[in-house]
């Protein structure tokens, strides 16, 4: 490969990624998402790659590794899209305290942020736990 993405990462880049993004880690993201949730900017739902799994995880793997790789993440992805849900009990709905944001971001974006955490909740923080003081990482 010798595209200018790869010009700039190195060979454990790659392997970290490939150990971060299986295809039984990806299933298991997929499966976790209840199916018909609003979907993000770019219109998927979830019930589109739970039904499609067995085509789309060998190609979701490659994208989810170069993502990583490589550190960038597509801008579809990036996009979000904020509904604002009226809280109950508000006798009128006049100003922006009487409304609740909710942001609908990308399912693709969302699994790959759940195969990140699971690795390093799994694989990092087991040898080198947080200090108590440190609320993330």
């Amino acid at each position: 490969m010798t595209s200018a993405a790869t010009c700039h990462t190195k060979c454990l880049d790659w392997r970290v990624a490939a150990r971060i993004v299986t295809y039984r880690r990806v299933g298991w993201v997929i499966d976790s998402f209840t199916p018909y949730k609003s979907p993000g900017m770019d219109g998927i739902f979830p019930a589109v790659l739970q039904e499609g799994q067995e085509v789309l995880i060998p190609h979701l793997i490659r994208v989810f590794c170069v993502c990583l790789a490589t550190g960038y993440v597509p801008a579809v992805w990036r996009q979000v899209k904020v509904v604002f849900i009226p809280k109950p009990g508000r006798n009128s709905y006049c100003g922006s305290k009487d409304f609740r944001p909710l942001s609908l971001t990308s399912f693709l974006l969302k699994t790959l942020e759940r195969l990140v955490d699971r690795f390093l909740r799994d694989e990092i923080l087991i040898s080198k736990p947080l200090h108590p003081n440190q609320h993330a990482y």
